[in-house]
This record gives structure tokens, C-alpha cells and sequence, in this order.
């Protein structure tokens, strides 16, 4: 798709005409469309032709026959853009508008979501607009909803242009599934003062709605308590009123499909069913679709079975109510696949360009390359956009937590039945892994198959103009070019095999657990409610969890786990290749080469050129950094990672002050060595054990002791907002083995050790093994324990005692006698399997130098 393309369309003359056609058809910049005014047809032809793609399936394997047109980057109102989908062969033909997730304050247009459905509704004769919308805090939920009427409004007026007719179809999930039922169902409620690239008219017929997973009664639970609900408008239950859609059901007259997961962990089911249920009292063709096990947002992959089977409830509805009546013009491409495949590439459309590459009927390093390009730079645009539209972390932990208990009045997980239809509502944190996870590693071991061919072919691949990666919310690109060489295939094993080795370790165990728990509801609602941005209370929070929950953390795919020894070695033998061919060799590629004393990455240039672009600058970066580096440096980082490689294979100690000849000499001159001598740690044989994280992790025992945070900082006025309080008491065999000779220095040298009598209040308490606290002098961690540090908190949380049952994780973990826990030069001398007591205090090391390195920062 073109970057720019600028078309204005009020009249002109013939010249004028001649002109801008000529500097379309010319043009070789990425073109962004700006529909202003009524397009010529032979133009509309001319742009639907030159962005026409074969029609394929969910994987991007196969033709599915026919052909759609993608018009990126439109602007339907203000700044605001969206994407379009048309079907081939056809007029007058209905239109989607598809409406993105995101708590309201992520997310963007295409997504996976609005991609597929994209595709799949203009293969079946419909058009979809999917469309951005302003993000809270920067808009209110009303003013949402107000733009995404313009979108509407743009289909019925400039979108004819493009052969809409009158059909509109609004869907989309979780947050795009509230606005779905809020933009249908109002009606002229909250309708746009205007809208600036449509043809105003103050009327916006729905034909049909269907909504995913989305909260249509914010009455409900703790969702009226969410931020984005609270700050819509002084008067809360005005707001609760009127953003709920199933105050508006009496306004619907079409037909509506609602559809969520069974285990959805986000979403109760419930607002599902109720809003189901308040339709079909009005309507008999309301239907509601529940996918067995789908998790919230199950459609992110189109490949997996659950987006199958809403694909084909979506299809029969759409067919059941005659929206599929046209459809697109059946034609199997014949075509030049490679020279086709390039265009795709170079254009920016992935996804076929893989399917070209795919069905050019030869396995070269042309062909293996240029789907290796098109995987990786498809899967590197999506990650980076929802890390920077907020979607990474989708919710806050107040938001997620909070929908997750908003029925908990109602019977958690209850069942429901209504018209002999029964719905079962299994939150489960498990089948994350079959909705996400799975379709994940389906993708990475197509790339690690296709970066192997290109390395041990040593294949090279030449684009002169770049193969663009997309920020911003897909606003922004960056190209990255010209020769691409072996080098990039090693980067991509190495980084794809790290990503398996945290996958397999991750999901090897069971991650699901229940809200239901007594000490889980005292503390967790007020907590999440007031405190977003207390994340080691939420990990306090988290030990309460697994407190409560004996499962977590057990095994749940334990053939999983063996594979992560061999996925740790691999990715180290991949990165030792990678600095020998890209860092030590001379190499002759552009992207990922050290040439000239840096290494190139290949940025070609970023449109538009005036935008700040963070991916831009991070590659800048790296090219900036790497001048401060040489082969020298490279060499002994390569020689450390072969020494670490062989000693995780052969199950032998790593100590960590090895680590340090890792770290270049020029960040060791700020922050010094970071690894301290006086811990070893045998990765092969914990890995070897082959037993679950719960066989080693801490037990958690909650206490009675709830500091009051405002009373401490009173005593320590001196003390900044940044300075941190303690969080956990990590039991040191409490009295045992603790003794005066075991104090820890002052605070310049140790973060834990602030001077002060804050804790005097704990003295003679008695601790959870019975024996009494005392406090050392200047020393807070004092016998009661070790403190992990939090920042000033307004809750009253309880510190909660967490004692390692296995120190030693099986004797992997070896620590050398270190006499005041926090220096980093002291004599090592009787190395012995950790204990409780030298566990913690080399956490407490670790919490000193990290807490050093920030404020040197000033983090």
C-alpha cells in the first residue's frame, strides 16, 4: 500500500486532472489516502487495481479464490484513520465497521483481529472499515463513541464512492465490544457535531451488531469503579447509566450475534448472557454465540480453532440475514508468484507476500527469504504496535482484576439458563496457552525452519527500496534495507529460540488460579482500586494468590519444561554464530553487519520523514552504541557465551562474577561489576531436576504486622517519595542463624540498611517459628526477616513471611561465605548450598546494586 497517496477530489480542471494522475501512477512514496472530496471512478479503479490481493486462508497458505482491495490509511475524521476492505466484482454491497479493543485506552487498528475479519468479510461480498479512535485519557468514552459515528457516517457518504451501499454491520471486542453495542444501540444518542471528512447528515441506520466479549452493564461488580468510568463525568451514576448498553435495548431493530469466550479470565460471561437475555425479550433473532474454551480476545489469532468456529457462526448469521447476497468475483491469480511476491514485500502487505513466495512451486534462497522477511517483519510490526498502543499490558491490574471479581455477588462462574439454552462460565488462565501461546510457537518454528535453510544456504536478499516496519499505530514506518544476508537469519534463530525457552518454561506450569479465596477478597478489591501503580504490592498480592492457590505453579505441560535445557543451549550456540558472522567476519550485508567501526541496521529512511519515530531512534542507537564497542570486545563476549554454553550442557557451576566480562568496560566505568563472586549457580542441573517451580519457590504465610505506611515516613520525614519501604519479610531462619556479626553496613553501601528506629514497633514481637524479634542497631531488616523495598503505599496491607523450603533449588545454588551480605569485595571462602539466611542476603546484594544503578539513572 502506498504511504501517501494525497487525492483531492473537488473539481478541477482537465490539466489539473491529467496532473494529479500522472504524479499518482509516478509516484514511488507510500501514499496515505485523504478522501476529501468526491473521487473520479477512473481513479477509485485505478487505486482498488493497484491494492488488489488474493483472497486466502487464516494461515496465509493457500487461496481461497477471488480477490479484495486494502486501502490503508484513510482519514474519515479529524486525525483519525482507518483501513478498508472491499470486495472485487461487486456494488452496492454492505459495510463493517470494526471497532478495536483495549480497556478504552490501548489498542489500535489492524490488529490481527481487523485484519482477518477484514479479509474474510470483503472475500464474502462486505466491506470493513476497520478504524482508530482517540484513546482515554486523551478522549472520553463518549467522544469514543461520537468518532466512530463519523466512521459510520464516512461509509454513507464518501464511502459510496467506493461502492458501499446502505447495509451497515458495526463489530469488535472487549472495549471494541462495548463500543459495537453503544454506537448501534444509542441511535441519535451521543451523535457527532460534525465530522470532518463526511457529508453531514443526521441519520445512521444499523442493520446488525455483534459484539465479543465485551461489558455492556457497568452496574455490575466494580466496573463502574474503573478510571476510565470515574473520570468520564462528575456524576458517577450518570455515567453508569448512560454508557451502559443495556440501558438501550429497547432501541434495537436488527438483528444482533454476541459472542464470547467460555474461559474468559478478563470478562464475565454474565454481561454476555444478560444482555442476550434483555434482547430476546424484545427480538427473537438476538443470538448469542459461547466458544468453548476461548480466552478474552481468542480471535487474536485467526489460525487457532476458537476464531474458526466464531468465523463460522459469524458466516451463517451474516448469510441467515441476507448480507451475503454478492460475492467476490471468483479469480485464481495467475501471476509471476516471486515478482509478485517482492511487490507485496516491498508494499508492506506481509501476509501475501508470504502466500506469493509460498506458491512459486521452488525452494530457493529467494523464495525461503523472502517469506523469512515477510514472518518476521509482520510479527516485529505487531509487537511493537501493541507495545506502544498499551496493549502488551492491555489493562491495568486494577481494571483486569476488577472485571475478573464483578460478579462475584452473583454466583462466580455461575450457570445460567434461559430458553433451555445453559451457559457455563470456567475462567481458566490455562488455556491462554491453546488460544495464544500455541498459534505463538506455530509461527517462530516457521521461522526458525525458513532462518535455517537461509543460514546453512547462506542466502542473501537484496530490496533497494526497503521493507517497511510499521509504528505508531501504523501511522509511521521505518524501511529496513538494502542487502540482507545471513546475519539476519542467526538473529532471528537466536531471538525466536529465547522466546520458545521463556514460552516452554512458563507454560510448562499451571498459572490458573481462583479470586474466591478468603484473604484474596479482603485484600484485593480495595487494593486494585486505589493503587495501579503499586506493583511490588501487587506482588504482595500475588504471594497471597499463591497462598491460597496450591496449584500454581505446579506442572500442568511438564513435556514442555524438558525442552527448555536444549532451547537455553540452542539460542547460546545461535548468538555465538551471530557475533562470529555479523560482529567478527566481514560480513557485506546492510542489516545487522559491523562495518566501519558499527553496526549497520539497515534504516533506510522513516516516513514520514518529519516523525519522531522510537523505533527509528532505538535503531539509531544501537548504531551510536556499537561505535563505542570493538572486536575485541565481541571476541571475549563470544568466548564467554561458548564457556557459559558448555557449562550448562555439562551441569557444571557458573559463578556469576563471570557475567561481568559480559558488560563493556565503558558501562562498568559508571556502575562497576554488577555480579558478585560469592554465588554459583549450576543452571544444567536445576533445568536436569525436572521438577516444577512450586518444588522450590517460597512458601507464603501472611502476618498479622500491617505497617502503616504514613506513620513511617512521619518518623523518616527526611526520606523522599522515591525511597522504598518494605514489602515482604523474607524469613531468615529468624533468631537462628542471625547474630550481630551478621549486620549488614550503613546505607551507602547496602540499600537495605537505613538507618533510623522505624521499626521499633516490631521489637519483642514473636515471630511465625516461634522466636522472638529483636532489632539490630541501624540495621532495618532487623531478626524478623529480610525486606523487600516497595515505594511509599497508602494501603495497610500485611507483610506476608516467605521461607524457601529448598534454598538450595537441589544444591544448584552454592554461596560462599560473605560476612556482611552486601559488600562486593570480601573474602569468599566455603562455598555451601544456600540457606535461607545467605539466600536473602544475596537478594538484598542484588536489590542494593539495582537500586544504586536507578538512582545513578535517576529512575
Amino acid at each position: 500500500m502506498f504511504w501517501k497517496e494525497k487525492m483531492k477530489l473537488k473539481e478541477t480542471t482537465f490539466l489539473n486532472f491529467l496532473i494529479i494522475v500522472m504524479l499518482l501512477f509516478f509516484s514511488c512514496e507510500k501514499e496515505k489516502i485523504k478522501v476529501e472530496n468526491p473521487l473520479y471512478d477512473t481513479e477509485i479503479s485505478r487505486i482498488i487495481e493497484k491494492n488488489s490481493l488474493p483472497c486466502s486462508d487464516e494461515e496465509g497458505k493457500n487461496y481461497t479464490g477471488g480477490e479484495f482491495a486494502l486501502i490503508r490509511n484513510i482519514k474519515y475524521h479529524k486525525n483519525l484513520y482507518g483501513d478498508l476492505y472491499l470486495p472485487k466484482g461487486i456494488k452496492n454491497f454492505p459495510v463493517a465497521i470494526h471497532i478495536h479493543g483495549g480497556g478504552w485506552s490501548a489498542g489500535t487498528r489492524r490488529l490481527p483481529m481487523g485484519q482477518w475479519w477484514g479479509e474474510l468479510f470483503a472475500c464474502s461480498g462486505i466491506a470493513l472499515f476497520d478504524v482508530e479512535y482517540t484513546l482515554y485519557p486523551k478522549a472520553k468514552v463518549k467522544d469514543q463513541i461520537k468518532e466512530l459515528k463519523c466512521a459510520i457516517l464516512w461509509t454513507q457518504t464518501e464511502g459510496k464512492k467506493f461502492g458501499i451501499g446502505d447495509k451497515v454491520i458495526v463489530l469488535g471486542g472487549s472495549a471494541g465490544g462495548h463500543l459495537t453495542a453503544m454506537v448501534s444501540f444509542t441511535k441519535d444518542d451521543f451523535f457527532p457535531e460534525e465530522c470532518t471528512y463526511a457529508n453531514y447528515k443526521r441519520e445512521i441506520k444499523i442493520s446488525a451488531a455483534i459484539p465479543f466479549y465485551g461489558v455492556y452493564d457497568l452496574s455490575q461488580g466494580y466496573i463502574k469503579d474503573l478510571e476510565v468510568f470515574r473520570k468520564e463525568n462528575e456524576n458517577l451514576s450518570e455515567t453508569i447509566t448512560s454508557l451502559s448498553p443495556i440501558n438501550y435495548v429497547q432501541n434495537v431493530d436488527f438483528p444482533v450475534l454476541i459472542i464470547h469466550g467460555q474461559a474468559d479470565f478478563l470478562v464475565p460471561l454474565n454481561q454476555s448472557v444478560n444482555l442476550w437475555r434483555e434482547i430476546s425479550k424484545r427480538r427473537e433473532d438476538a443470538e448469542i454465540f459461547v466458544v468453548e474454551d476461548g480466552a478474552h480476545g481468542f480471535d487474536a489469532f485467526p489460525q487457532n480453532e476458537y476464531t474458526k468456529k466464531a468465523k463460522g457462526k459469524i458466516l451463517e448469521f451474516l448469510e441467515k440475514h441476507n448480507f451475503l447476497s454478492g460475492i467476490s468475483e471468483e479469480k485464481v491469480p495467475e501471476h509471476n508468484h516471486i515478482e509478485k511476491g517482492r511487490y507485496y514485500l516491498k508494499e508492506g502487505f506481509l501476509k501475501h507476500a508470504y502466500l506469493e513466495f509460498s506458491k512459486a512451486g521452488v525452494k530457493d534462497c529467494e523464495t525461503e527469504y523472502g517469506k523469512l522477511l515477510a514472518k518476521t517483519f509482520d510479527l516485529l510490526s505487531l509487537t511493537i504496535n501493541q507495545a506502544q498502543s498499551g496493549m502488551l499490558n492491555l489493562l491495568t491490574p486494577q481494571q483486569t482484576l476488577s472485571f475478573s471479581i464483578s460478579l462475584r455477588g452473583n454466583n462466580f462462574a455461575s450457570r445460567i439458563s434461559d430458553k433451555q439454552n445453559s451457559f457455563e462460565w470456567k475462567p481458566n488462565l490455562n488455556l491462554l496457552y491453546e488460544n495464544y501461546i500455541k498459534p505463538t510457537e506455530d509461527i517462530l518454528q516457521e521461522i526458525q525452519s525458513l532462518a535455517l535453510f537461509v543460514y546453512e544456504k547462506s542466502c542473501t536478499f537484496y530490496e533497494e527500496d526497503g521493507i517497511p516496519i510499521y509504528t505508531d499505530a501504523f501511522t509511521s514506518e521505518v524501511r529496513i534495507g538494502r542487502k540482507f544476508g545471513k546475519e539476519f537469519a542467526l538473529a532471528s534463530l537466536t531471538i525466536s529460540e529465547i522466546v520458545k525457552l521463556l514460552l516452554n518454561f512458563s507454560f510448562s506450569h499451571d498459572i490458573n488460579f481462583s479470586l474466591e479465596g478468603e484473604k484474596t477478597s479482603k485484600y484485593l478489591i480495595p487494593f486494585f482500586l486505589t493503587e495501579q501503580d503499586d506493583i511490588v504490592g501487587l506482588i504482595r498480592l500475588a504471594g497471597i494468590l499463591y497462598q491460597e492457590n496450591p496449584n500454581i505453579l505446579e506442572f500442568k505441560r511438564p513435556e514442555k519444561y524438558e525442552k527448555v535445557k536444549g532451547n537455553l543451549i540452542s539460542s547460546l550456540s545461535y548468538a555465538e554464530k551471530f557475533i562470529d558472522s555479523a560482529l567478527l567476519e566481514n560480513c557485506d550485508s546492510d542489516v545487522l553487519c559491523y562495518k566501519n567501526g558499527k553496526v549497520l541496521t539497515g534504516k533506510l529512511s522513516v516516513n514520514p520523514p518529519d516523525f519522531r519515530n522510537s523505533f527509528a531512534i532505538f535503531l539509531d542507537l544501537i548504531e551510536v552504541g556499537s561505535s563505542f564497542l570493538n572486536r575485541a570486545y565481541f571476541s571475549e563476549l563470544k568466548a564467554f557465551l561458548s564457556n557459559i554454553r558448555e557449562k550448562i550442557k555439562n551441569n557444571e557451576y557458573i559463578n556469576l562474577s563471570e557475567f561481568n566480562s559480559a558488560i563493556p568496560d565503558i558501562v562498568k566505568n559508571f556502575v562497576g561489576n554488577i555480579f558478585p563472586d560469592f554465588i554459583s549457580i549450576n543452571v544444567g542441573k536445576f533445568l536436569d531436576s525436572k521438577k516444577p517451580l512450586r518444588e522450590f519457590l517460597p512458601e507464603v504465610v501472611e502476618t498479622d504486622i500491617i505497617p502503616d505506611m504514613k506513620v513511617l515516613r512521619d518518623i523518616e520525614p527526611s526520606f523522599e517519595p522515591a525511597i522504598a519501604l518494605p514489602s515482604f519479610l523474607i524469613e531468615g531462619e529468624l533468631g537462628k542463624m542471625s547474630t550481630i556479626e551478621d549486620e549488614i553496613p550503613n546505607h551507602e553501601n547496602c540499600y537495605v540498611c537505613l538507618p533510623g528506629v522505624r521499626f521499633s514497633k516490631y521489637d519483642g514481637k514473636i515471630s511465625i517459628d516461634g522466636n522472638k524479634i529483636e532489632k539490630l542497631q541501624d540495621d532495618c531488616l532487623s531478626l524478623d526477616g529480610k525486606f523487600i523495598f516497595e515505594k511509599f503505599s497508602t494501603q495497610k496491607l500485611p507483610l506476608i513471611y516467605v521461607y524457601f523450603k529448598n534454598p538450595s533449588f537441589d544444591e544448584s545454588l552454592f554461596i560462599g561465605k560473605n560476612p556482611y551480605g552486601c559488600g562486593e569485595n570480601e573474602k569468599i571462602s566455603d562455598f555451601k548450598p544456600a540457606s535461607n539466611f545467605t539466600l536473602n542476603k544475596s537478594i538484598s546484594y542484588f536489590i542494593t546494586k539495582l537500586d544504586s544503578i536507578l538512582r545513578m539513572l535517576n529512575f
